[in-house]
């Protein structure tokens, strides 16, 4: 790269850009500029947790918490139950995905008798299925 190249990009988190690129816009700034100025945490950019789930830890207590956590879970060995913390005072966002191919399922126990989309339960049937769960402060609800 010669010198003019390289003082046309700009380098943020990991990602080289030319300086007037935008790669989307919220209220006229750029996700960069979002990034920069107010602190907020962009996919990818190491803004959450992946944890790994498999048969052996099922049933898996999910942890009450805040931000986005991701979890792999791996049904191989048969099926697995996510237990979900109470939706009561909670802003957390939850991804839970199937990363095999297995017929074994994942149920997702929500706490109590809360409900998660208005039922006692949700299974995930398939491979790389993924369901993304947040609360309303009442019960639980898949986006």
């Amino acid at each position: 790269m010669s010198t003019q190249q390289l003082t046309n990009l700009r380098v943020t988190n990991k990602m080289v850009l030319p300086i007037n690129t935008n790669l989307a816009t919220i209220n006229g700034y750029s996700l960069i500029d979002l990034r920069e100025r107010r602190n907020i945490v962009i996919p990818g950019s190491g803004g959450y947790t992946i944890i790994t789930v498999n048969f052996a830890s099922s049933p898996y207590t999910i942890l009450p918490t805040t931000g986005i956590t991701l979890y792999q879970v791996d049904c191989t060995s048969g099926n697995v139950i996510m237990n979900f913390p109470t939706a009561i005072g909670s802003n957390a966002i939850w991804g839970i995905k199937k990363i095999d191919s297995s017929l074994n399922t994942i149920t997702l126990e929500p706490f109590g008798t809360q409900t998660i989309d208005g039922n006692s339960n949700q299974t995930i049937l398939f491979q790389n299925t993924q369901v993304d769960v947040y609360s309303n402060n009442i019960n639980l609800f898949i986006k």
